[in-house]
């Protein structure tokens, strides 16, 4: 109960902070293929995240069930894994599941409330886990902070 507690004040603080927090960067919109153009404004918010923020996703995982194609994290439903910053190969998964968007839109809405990985991993699993099986994400190294 205790840890439901946390999460609870996880969420409900970062949504206050949230309000008054600056939303992170998203990449430029001519980096992305029509057919992420063509979707709805949320889903190219989150494709526009993931490329500008790759490294955010490598610690999230997805639990849409996309373990079963090989995702790793919830980057791997919008970036294949051979993906590089000049040289971006897209996964059209996300195009059409809504679970890993709305995923990528709690990380958004964390990450701009200044919420740390870690926190924003608890927020994911608690809120996602009972969705489907999850990707096989490692949790984010934790920084120590020596007094």
């Amino acid at each position: 109960m205790k840890m439901w507690t946390q999460i609870v004040t996880i969420l409900g603080a970062s949504v206050l902070v949230a309000a008054c927090g600056a939303a992170p960067a998203l990449a430029d919109k001519s980096l992305m293929p029509d057919v992420v153009l063509m979707q709805s404004e949320s889903t190219q918010e989150a494709y526009r995240f993931a490329v500008a923020h790759p490294d955010d996703l490598t610690t999230v995982p997805c639990y849409c069930g996309c373990v079963g194609l090989g995702h790793r994290n919830n980057r791997d439903c919008y970036l294949k894994p051979e993906s590089e910053p000049d040289a971006l190969v897209f996964d059209d998964h996300a195009l059409g599941c809504e679970i890993c968007a709305e995923i990528t839109h709690l990380t958004i809405e964390l990450k701009g409330a200044g919420a740390s990985p870690g926190a924003i991993r608890t927020a994911v699993d608690a809120r996602f886990a009972d969705r489907g099986p999850g990707t096989d994400t490692p949790f984010p190294a934790q920084t120590m902070t020596v007094n």
